[in-house]
């Protein structure tokens, strides 16, 4: 019999964690760091490559004697890892669950469900922990896993930040941490977090902004607050943390009560993770002046995190190294109603036509797989069939689309591609990542998209008594822009009018369909969403313009402002110098001065804010006919491939129509 060692477990519950933020590190430097680690101080490669190499809190070590916690961390940080010391033992924590929020010029009033408040300071600095409870984030490593073949496997920031906001179910804690963080145990900030979770925040706080997916609207709610606040670091590696005190739960009695209880230790121990590391910065500053220039390039990293700087720019020379906002979120507006498509109208018209077209001569040349009279077949027969002039006709209509092929793939070869940054007015052809301009998303699926569209089929008997599906509804998202960034830029894309290529396709038929939630769909009802998500790397080719300033005019500006005092008695009386009651000729004038300064600084102020946005042109539909407009989820390569192809299959069909149509003719010149 095993016989249990209480000192054993004594001592591991009194020792000391040395904790440590997992990066990815370099294979090098990595093994340069193990053989240190087990030289100096005897700590397993093996176990010290798990807890080093990730995304997530680990434990590098423990013990007793925090001294020699300290050198560790030390010989850590010189590959620039961030660590602190903890004993794990947790304080209560009470969340303020927010339902509401107010703005204010000063601050965020957050309302709970007793009516009671709490508030955000404008330029507080702030830690956002995001987390869903579900396997989202755990998946999607997974699935990098499998694809990696024994690479290293990195998530990104926009990667996890979509896994989880895609999972459901999402809880968010702010929490308000002060300026500076100062040696001792008590100065955590404000221990307790202002809790938004996706299924108790009340959507009327975002106005204009509001949407009916609950998701989107705490994505909407978390750049508002974004907006307010100074300092700002997001963290997201709550599902990947299995500390003590933070393991998640799924599924079972009482899951959700101890996951968020998790949660709440996990951002605790984030606080100690910037107040320890701030302070042991401060420290050195201290006591060399070279160790000064170090703190000076961690505050500049900080600083440019926090105003929306790329993470892998700066997280090289930082110290500290908190994740930022992904750069593609910003205040989104709700997009347009979708609306119904004409299926005859599109690039893909004359398509149906002729294939429509083949189908019904292979029928009624084999009428006996259809029901047609015979005196229909025989009209056709003797006017227009035996003479060849029904394949005549679809011969042109398949050289037709043979040329038209043949003229986009001329066009994808001839086009050189262009950068944001250089980008020249005219045709032009770009590559980049798709990013949403409004808060579009898919119907069903949820899914963040810049297009998409979604067809209703209904099951409905046929002629022989048959189940088939027909179409019932045919809508998409409509003339809705996005962007299109690549790595030196960003342009707006108008896609009205494009040649949409490469769908994502989902169909959702009979019980309950994701994204519905309790709604049931009917087993005689079938959905299919085609879109082209966010984040989605595209191909675009079409006509580029300068965008357009929406800015008034200084006159316009200023008549305005003239009426507004016309209307306004008080305003009006500031200029009654006299104090007769009238505004005579010169005091007029001098509102009209004030009226006029007052509309040109506002119109430069405009004009300054216009030439702050990114997106300078936009793609759009040629203004000429016949000049093409693609937007594909496809590579410049795979297009070039498809296009040749239908060239060929049409060209093959157009060559053997004209054949058929010629030998025909023939025969009718010949024997009448």
């Amino acid at each position: 019999m095993a016989v249990l060692n209480l000192s054993k477990v004594f001592e591991m519950e009194n020792a000391h964690r040395l904790i440590v933020r997992e990066r990815h590190l370099n294979e090098e430097s990595l093994k340069s760091l193990l053989g240190d680690l087990h030289v100096r101080f005897g700590i397993d490669s093996y176990s010290a490559r798990m807890n080093l190499k990730g995304d997530s809190l680990s434990i590098l070590a423990f013990d007793q004697n925090e001294t020699r916690l300290m050198e560790i961390g030390q010989a850590i940080e010189n590959y620039d890892y961030e660590w602190f010391i903890s004993d794990l033992h947790y304080p209560k924590i009470n969340p303020f669950i927010a339902k509401s929020f107010r703005l204010t010029k000063e601050s965020i009033i957050f309302k709970d469900a007793k009516a009671r408040e709490t508030e955000l300071l404008s330029g507080a600095r702030v830690m956002v922990v995001i987390a869903s409870f579900s396997d989202s984030l755990t998946n999607k490593i997974v699935q990098k896993a499998t694809n990696a073949r024994n690479k290293d496997i990195h998530i990104s920031t926009q990667e996890k930040f979509t896994a989880i906001m895609q999972s459901g179910k999402v809880v968010m804690d702010f929490y308000i941490l002060p300026r500076k963080f100062h040696e001792g145990i008590a100065d955590h900030g404000n221990i307790s977090p202002i809790r938004l979770t996706s299924g108790g925040f009340d959507p009327a706080s975002l106005g204009k902004y509001a949407t009916q997916s609950a998701i989107k609207n705490l994505e909407t709610a978390l750049r508002i607050i974004r907006k307010y606040t100074g300092s700002f670091s997001l963290e997201m590696d709550f599902g990947l943390c299995s500390l003590p005190g933070i393991q998640q739960e799924q599924g079972g009695i009482g899951s959700v009560e101890n996951n968020l209880k998790a949660l709440s230790h996990y951002g605790w121990l984030l606080q100690s993770l910037y107040r320890q590391n701030e302070y042991r910065s401060e420290k050195k500053s201290s006591v060399s002046a070279s160790a000064g220039g170090v703190i000076a390039g961690i505050a500049t990293a900080a600083h440019e995190v926090a105003n929306g700087k790329s993470i892998d720019d700066t997280a090289a020379n930082a110290e500290v190294r908190h994740s930022e906002i992904p750069a593609t979120m910003r205040i989104l507006q709700a997009p347009p109603p979708e609306r119904g498509r004409n299926s005859f109208i599109g690039p893909w018209s004359v398509t149906s036509i002729a294939l429509a077209a083949v189908l019904l001569l292979g029928a009624i040349s084999f009428g006996s797989l259809i029901r047609f009279s015979t005196e229909i077949v025989t009209f056709w027969w003797f006017t227009i069939g035996r003479n060849g002039t029904t394949f005549f006709i679809m011969g042109l209509l398949l050289f037709y689309l043979t040329f038209r092929y043949l003229k986009l793939k001329r066009w994808i070869e001839n086009t050189p591609t262009s950068k944001a940054r250089s980008l020249s007015m005219g045709m032009v052809e770009m590559k980049g990542t798709a990013e949403r301009m409004f808060n579009l998303v898919a119907p069903i699926s949820q899914t963040a998209c810049v297009y998409y569209r979604l067809k209703k089929y209904v099951k409905t008997k046929g002629r022989r008594g048959e189940n088939q599906w027909s179409l019932a509804s045919d809508t998409n998202s409509g003339p809705v822009p996005f962007i299109l960034r690549d790595e030196t830029g960003s342009v707006i894309v108008e896609p009205e009018g494009a040649n949409m290529g490469s769908l994502r396709s989902e169909t959702f038929g009979g019980g309950i369909s994701p994204g519905l939630g309790t709604l049931g769909v009917p087993s005689d009802v079938k959905y299919i969403e085609e879109t082209i998500p966010e984040l989605a790397s595209i191909y675009v080719l079409g006509f580029a313009s300068p965008r357009r300033a929406d800015t008034p005019s200084v006159d316009k500006i200023k008549t305005e402002k003239l009426r507004q005092i016309k209307q306004n008695p008080e305003k009006l009386n500031k200029y009654d110098e006299n104090q007769n009651g009238l505004i005579d000729e010169d005091e007029w004038e001098k509102a009209r001065q004030d009226a006029e300064y007052s509309a040109l600084k506002e119109s430069l102020a405009e004009k300054e804010e216009a030439d702050k946005i990114e997106e300078k042109a936009v793609i759009h539909k040629p203004l000429y006919r016949g000049l093409p407009f693609i937007v594909a989820e496809e590579s410049e390569g795979k297009l070039l491939f498809w296009f040749n192809f239908r060239g060929v299959v049409y060209f093959s069909g157009a060559i053997a129509s004209s054949v058929a149509g010629v030998i025909l003719l023939v025969k009718f010149l010949a024997f009448g």
